[in-house]
Order: C-alpha cells, then sequence, then structure tokens
C-alpha cells in the first residue's frame, strides 16, 4: 500500500528536515527516498520543501547550438565491376556473335572470325587474348 510522504514521516516520528540533512539528499534523491520506501514523495512547490530546498530553479533558456559541421560522407563502395570477357580466335563464330550481342555490337555474320575480334576489342567489356598456333610441317608424300 502507497502511503503520502506525510504518514511515512508521521508513523516514524521523523522530520522532513532531519531526513534531508542526515541521508545528504538534494529533491530529486529525496524522490527516490520515499519511492523506494513505497510512500509518495513530496512535490517540489510545498512549504516544507521549499523551506529546505528554496524555490525551484528557473528552466535554463536554449541558446541555439552552433550547428554542427557535417561528416564528410564516405563514397560509396564501388560497385562491383562486371568481368571482363575473354575471347580468342579459338572461340567458334557463333560464341563471338553472341558475344557481341551481349555488348551490343552491330556485327555481321559475314565477317570473318578475326574481323569479329577486331570489332569486339574496341568495346571496354572484352578482352581480346592473342593465341599463337604452331604451324604443321608440310610432310613430303610419300609415292
Amino acid at each position: 500500500m502507497i502511503v503520502s510522504w506525510k504518514r511515512y514521516c508521521n508513523r516514524r516520528r521523523l522530520k522532513l528536515r532531519d531526513i534531508v540533512q542526515q541521508q545528504g539528499l538534494t529533491y530529486e534523491k529525496l524522490c527516490s527516498f520515499f519511492k523506494s520506501r513505497r510512500a509518495t514523495p513530496p512535490e517540489r512547490t510545498e512549504p516544507e520543501v521549499l523551506d529546505i530546498f528554496g524555490p525551484p530553479a528557473p528552466p535554463k533558456p536554449k541558446h541555439n547550438p552552433v550547428p554542427k559541421p557535417e561528416k564528410p560522407k564516405k563514397p560509396a563502395p564501388p560497385k562491383p565491376k562486371k568481368p571482363k570477357i575473354e575471347l580468342s580466335i579459338k572461340d567458334t563464330k557463333a560464341r563471338l556473335l553472341e558475344v557481341a550481342k551481349i555488348v551490343n555490337l552491330d556485327v555481321s555474320e559475314s565477317l570473318t572470325k578475326q574481323k569479329i575480334l577486331d570489332v569486339l576489342s574496341t568495346s571496354e567489356r572484352v578482352s581480346v587474348k592473342k593465341v599463337v598456333t604452331g604451324r604443321r610441317k608440310a610432310t613430303k608424300k610419300k609415292n
């Protein structure tokens, strides 16, 4: 059961001033003192409280705070680059035409593989590998 602070003090034959002096309490601590003992704390405007603590301090006017400088934003992480498509002369003509379509380059089917590779090498998304193939030696036919 919650009792008033006056009843709490009267039952124990205590005076509010004695409690504050013995415990060294501020008004906020006095309120928590009574709350911990399940008693309602006194209002800040009650005469006994005003005699002990004086009138409440007027609220401090809020000054316009100095705006904090904005922190520079971190640059956005770079987008993952699409991997380059690696092609060589060994790829099939159908594969080269397919990649040309992906990269949005106009390539005719009548072009040779080497010419298609030359057109594809202008794109940034395609890397053309230089491939050196070994030459077959001509063999003499035996009669």
